[in-house]
């Protein structure tokens, strides 16, 4: 099943990973997501649709927490923002 697709919408929630596997894939890189992993991050804070697609490789369970509420954490909290934009950096390297 396909959760958000690349270059479309923008998303409207930050997936936690409860189990299962999911593949974030941009037609030429792929990475695959285990329990604990968080996705659609960078689309939740930039507004800007999805530079992958994400589709679960398996039966999976994600924890949905709703953009707004997110944004409201992430500019709001220095540390929770900091977390993130870690994060983020640390994929786009790797």
């Amino acid at each position: 099943e396909t959760i958000f697709k690349k270059g479309k919408k923008p998303v409207k929630y930050v997936y936690l990973l409860k189990y299962g596997k999911i593949e974030l894939s941009d037609g030429k890189n792929s990475e695959v997501l285990t329990e604990g992993d968080l996705f659609g991050v960078a689309s939740a804070i930039t507004g800007n649709p999805p530079r992958f697609t994400a589709k679960a490789l398996e039966k999976s369970v994600c924890f949905l927490i709703r953009r707004e509420n997110f944004l409201n954490v992430f500019n709001s909290n220095k540390k929770f923002s900091e977390f993130f934009t870690r994060l983020l950096e640390r994929r786009l390297v790797s």
